[in-house]
Order: structure tokens, then C-alpha cells, then sequence
């Protein structure tokens, strides 16, 4: 009797997803509103749709029809206390980022107060922060017997913050005022939840910032001047990125700012994290990105001013995530099952995009492998070879899209490059599609472990690899 053969399927289908530039997509399809802000330069913000929600009534989304804008943190009045988080903890600090805000602070170029933040949070904030010097986030005004665990308890919890600060208060006595220098702006970073950050002034008790840029502090906090007077009508642009590490990771922030006499830049901060520095901060490592603002109470004097920004790009924070399973019939192949020649198989995949930002989203390639021994079915039922177009219908949301993909010359995986698998800008967007398969005449004589090689998809920006699992891991 001839011997029956076998081959054990062993899977571990590992879908590597490339994100490629966007080469065919306008830059950012955002428009400024006509209206009491002058927008910001061109292709300089993306639409925010239905990533962000206010924490204070203060503030608002900025809205051009159905698009999401900017942000108005506050309005040009007193009392203000801007508070803006994303709805979900979108920012992984696993992962790199880099975020270009254009910020707007007014025209009030004596009265102009007090500043807004560039916030981080392990927890999202259940209420707004203190107005005035405290930008929303620092911990409020002290006050006899008070010390400064006290004030941080007040100030934003698990949190770190790049402030700009556009007025001088009690609360600043240490930010960094050049003694020739008038203005009396800063770009400064701290913990506003640490009771580190705060010292109590004496004798009035009044809370005092602590800025200790020095190697000897765990966790270091700066200040730098603004030479020229950022609330003067023009938009100027902060930019943070994080580059993250196997033991950490680094941050880095700088504001590029427009006067009379064009462009500058604030010296450029960098602040390094351990991972156990990281969990002290913040408690966790996926955190909510956020934005607070302060303007004075008006009691006697009326420093006030609006505070609007706009973001560049959410790419950066665009997840995908995904599985390929391999069946037989109904049931999943998985490292222990065997399979016979000629048996029907399918390739299923499906893929989570969630596309925070305000572009769409163009999938124009996407490498399908399959294991050795393994053969693409075409639609007549026939093996497919070398050169052979596979047709593939996808389903993109409720959405079919007919797609080809075309068998390379190794035979060992298909490839769909296409222009028509472009998913929509701020949406989460589910893919599915499948592929048949047959295991393939052989001469094997003992059961053979195959593995499937790698996948790649192309498409978006930044280039970023994802990958995907096989379902039964």
C-alpha cells in the first residue's frame, strides 16, 4: 500500500506592515474658519475629528463645517482655565512620536496673560485646573502653613508639561529672566502633580515654581526666556517629539516663534526618562495628550488673552493592528494540525487601521506570503503560478472594494498594489479579505514543519513597521 503523507502546518505568520510616504494625498485637507483668529500658515494643521474633548467649559473645538479644526482653549477673557484631552490614552511612549502645534496667543501685547501647556497624563483629568499663573495645570496659590506637597496635590496628577508662560506672577520668580532682557516671557517643562516642582516664598507664602535644571535631580525641570513677545497677533510653532528607547526613551521640545524681525527659536530642551522614571510619572506607559491654558481673574488689573492652537499631524498615532488565520474549512490551522495534499485552505485576514489623523490613508501594497508547499487558488479553482493576477474582493467598513494580486516569481507570496485601498481620514477602519489555498502535490515521506514568511503592508505616513500575528496565537 502506497504511504499516506502528511505535512505538519506549523504557523507562525508574522505580518510586518510598513507605513510609506504620502505620495498622493494633498498634505492636510483643514481649513480656518473665517472669524475672529487669522488662520494659521497653509497645510500647517490637520482636522482633530473626534479626538479631543474639553475637561473645561472654557474651552472649545474650533469647527470649518464638519472639521475639527483647532483648539480655543479659552477665549480672550479673565478667569480662564483651558482644559483639552484626548478622549483616549492615544500616546504610547513605547513608540516614537513627534507633534508640531501651531500655538496663537493674541494681540494683547502689554496685557497679555497668563499661557497655556503641552500636557501628558497617565489619568485623564475629571476637572479643569487652576486659572491665572497656574496655565490649568501647576498646583494654585499657597498660603499660610502650607508646604508643597499640599500645592502639588492641586496641580495636574501623573502629568508632565511644556509650559509657555506670556506674563510674570509671584508663581515665576524662578523661571529665567535675563536681568537686560524686559520681556518677561518663558518656555519652561515640570511635574505639576510632584511636590519637587513648588516652594513656598516667604514671607507672603506665595507658591513658587522650582526649576533645577541639574544633573543631581532625578527628574530635571527648565526654564528658558522668550526674547520677543509671543502675544503679538502671529501664530508661532512648538514642536516636541519623543524618541523612545529600550530603556526609556527622550524628549525633546523647542518653540519657534515670529516677531517684527522674522524667526527664532528658544533653545532646544532635551529630558531623558528611564523606564522606572516613566512609571513614577506617569503610572503608566500610554498616556493622554492634552492642552491647558490661565488668564488673570481681572480683579484689578485685566491681563487676559486668548489661547488657540492647531496640530500638524495626528500620524504619528495612527495603530494598526491585525491577524491573518489560515482554515481548513471552518476550523483554524494551527501548529499541531496536519494537513493532506490537496486539502481546500483559506487565508483570512483582517486589519484594524485606526487613522487618528486628518488625511486619508492610501494602502497602495500589501505582500501576501503562504507557506511552502502551499499553492494560491485562482477563481476557476486552478493553482495559480508565477505571474497569475489573484482577484480579491475586500471589504473596507460595509464598503467592497476588487482588488488584484499578482503571484511573484518565487511563488511564494502574492503581491496587491493598488490605488483604490485608501481608508478614511480620522476613522477607525476595518479591512477583510481572503485568499483560497491548497496544499500542493509533493514527495515528502515524514511530516515537515513550514513556516510562513513575513508580510508587509505599504501606505500612510511616517514609515512605521506594525505587525500582525496569526489569530490562533
Amino acid at each position: 500500500m502506497k504511504k499516506k503523507t502528511f505535512i505538519m502546518i506549523c504557523l507562525t505568520v508574522i505580518f510586518g506592515m510598513v507605513l510609506g510616504p504620502l505620495q498622493s494625498v494633498a498634505a492636510a485637507e483643514a481649513t480656518w474658519p473665517s472669524g475672529i483668529y487669522p488662520p494659521p500658515a497653509t497645510g500647517s494643521f490637520t482636522s482633530l475629528n473626534g479626538v479631543f474633548d474639553r475637561v473645561s467649559t472654557d474651552s472649545s473645538m474650533i469647527m470649518n463645517g464638519a472639521n475639527e479644526v483647532g483648539i480655543e482653549l479659552n477665549p480672550d477673557a479673565t478667569n480662564q482655565a483651558g482644559s483639552m484631552w484626548s478622549k483616549n490614552p492615544i500616546v504610547d511612549l513605547t513608540k516614537s512620536f513627534k507633534l508640531e502645534m501651531p500655538m496663537f496667543f493674541g494681540n494683547n501685547t502689554i496685557s497679555g496673560a497668563d499661557g497655556m501647556t503641552f500636557a501628558l497624563a497617565g489619568t485623564r483629568p475629571s476637572a479643569k485646573g487652576n486659572s491665572g499663573p497656574s496655565l490649568g495645570a501647576w498646583g494654585g496659590q499657597g498660603g499660610t502653613g502650607l508646604k508643597p506637597e499640599s500645592i502639588a496635590a492641586q496641580g495636574l496628577q501623573n502629568s508632565f508639561v511644556v509650559a509657555i508662560d506670556t506674563h510674570k506672577d509671584d508663581m515665576d520668580q524662578n523661571a529665567d529672566y535675563p536681568g537686560l532682557n524686559p520681556n518677561q516671557q518663558y518656555i519652561g517643562s515640570g511635574y505639576p502633580g510632584q511636590a519637587s516642582m513648588y516652594a513656598i516664598g516667604f514671607p507672603l507664602y506665595k507658591t513658587q515654581l522650582k526649576f533645577t535644571p541639574t544633573t543631581q535631580e532625578p527628574l530635571q525641570k527648565f526654564s528658558d526666556n522668550i526674547k520677543d513677545n509671543v502675544s503679538n497677533n502671529l501664530w508661532h510653532n512648538l514642536t516636541v517629539s519623543w524618541t523612545s528607547s529600550p530603556t526609556g526613551g527622550t524628549l525633546n521640545y523647542q518653540l519657534t516663534y515670529r516677531s517684527g524681525s522674522g524667526s527664532k527659536t528658544t533653545p532646544s530642551r532635551s529630558i531623558t526618562w528611564t523606564k522606572d522614571q516613566i512609571k513614577q510619572i506617569f503610572g503608566t506607559d500610554k498616556v493622554y495628550l492634552g492642552f491647558t491654558s490661565g488668564t488673570n481673574s481681572g480683579l484689578v488689573l485685566k491681563y487676559k488673552e486668548p489661547h488657540v492652537l492647531g496640530i500638524k499631524s495626528l500620524a504619528d498615532f495612527n495603530t494598526v493592528k491585525g491577524t491573518v488565520t489560515l482554515k481548513r474549512g471552518n476550523d483554524n490551522v494551527t501548529e499541531t494540525t496536519r494537513l493532506n495534499i490537496g486539502d481546500k485552505l483559506t487565508y483570512d485576514y483582517a486589519l484594524d487601521i485606526n487613522n487618528l489623523d486628518g488625511r486619508p490613508w492610501p494602502a497602495t501594497k500589501i505582500v501576501l506570503p503562504k507557506g511552502e508547499h502551499l499553492e494560491y487558488l485562482k477563481e476557476d479553482g486552478t493553482a495559480a503560478k508565477a505571474g497569475d493576477t489573484l482577484k480579491i474582493q475586500a471589504m473596507i467598513g460595509s464598503t467592497t472594494q476588487m482588488v488584484d494580486a499578482v503571484v511573484q516569481s518565487d511563488n511564494l507570496s502574492a503581491v496587491i498594489s493598488s490605488d483604490k485601498l485608501v481608508l478614511p481620514k480620522n476613522t477607525d477602519s476595518i479591512v477583510k479579505f481572503s485568499l483560497p489555498a491548497q496544499v500542493a502535490s509533493h514527495d515528502l515521506v515524514s511530516d515537515q514543519a513550514v513556516t510562513d514568511g513575513a508580510g508587509t503592508l505599504t501606505g500612510g505616513t511616517p514609515v512605521k513597521d506594525y505587525k500582525l500575528i496569526n489569530a490562533v496565537d
